[in-house]
């Protein structure tokens, strides 16, 4: 999917401007999640039982760092 100009900014350019502007806007892609179900699964079960008093959103973020 391509991000467009609004309708009332593309009604100003003629078609060959709109052309050269679009030919510079990359296609936006769907952002896969980086890990797998199942580890989503295994992290849901270790917010509700272990980290007992804690909000579901604990450890949003955890993706982001990596244990050696």
């Amino acid at each position: 999917m391509r991000p467009t100009l609004p309708p009332e900014i593309e009604r100003m350019f003629p078609e060959d401007v709109l052309k050269r502007i679009y030919g510079f806007v990359p296609h936006i892609r769907e952002r896969k999640p980086s890990h797998s179900p199942s580890l989503q699964k295994e992290l849901h079960k270790i917010q509700s039982t272990t980290l007992k008093g804690k909000s579901g959103t604990y450890m949003k973020g955890l993706d982001d760092f990596c244990l050696d």
